[in-house]
């Protein structure tokens, strides 16, 4: 049934409802006036009595651990209590003889505010959605690449020395 959905219904009738899905989020119950107490099923049916009746679906957001990978902060910004529209700090640091590069994950539903910036925020914007499904744990990750340096070698003889770079 809708949100705010409303139907009438004569004293008898076998009344049939259902909370339906909400992302991000785990069904608990009904709240319930003018009935009795319904089972804590998202699926439920009950037969109308002379009143009105109001059912009210309770939810509760699922929790969902950051992971944050490759990151040389002192805090990082992992967590293990994230919900969906949460908005999450994350900061690569600093990392010497490298360049930051962006951040990446493979969670769908990850939107980082700024990708290149190695101290930024993202929203989880929905369920944990990887390429193996859903999942509990959002995966993020600082990208980083090897900065080159110059090798100067001055008053050499013709022919030498002779350099290899591993």
């Amino acid at each position: 049934t809708n949100s705010g959905a409303t139907t009438t219904a004569h004293i008898e009738n076998t009344i049939s409802v259902d909370a339906g899905v909400r992302p991000g989020y785990t069904f608990t119950g009904w709240n319930v006036t003018g009935t009795d107490a319904l089972s804590p099923n998202p699926q439920v049916s009950f037969v109308m009595p002379n009143n009105n009746v109001t059912l009210n679906a309770t939810w509760s957001a699922n929790n969902y651990t950051v992971d944050v990978v490759g990151s040389y902060a002192f805090t990082s910004g992992a967590t293990s209590s994230a919900h969906i529209n949460d908005m999450i700090t994350i900061n690569a640091g600093a990392r010497a003889g490298y360049r930051f590069t962006g951040w990446s994950s493979t969670n769908t539903n990850v939107v980082f505010d700024n990708p290149s910036s190695s101290y930024t925020t993202f929203t989880l914007s929905g369920p944990v959605i990887t390429s193996m499904g859903l999942d509990n744990t959002v995966r993020i990750t600082a990208n980083w690449e090897a900065i080159d340096y110059l090798v100067v070698i001055n008053n050499t003889t013709p022919n030498t020395p002779n350099i290899t770079n591993a």
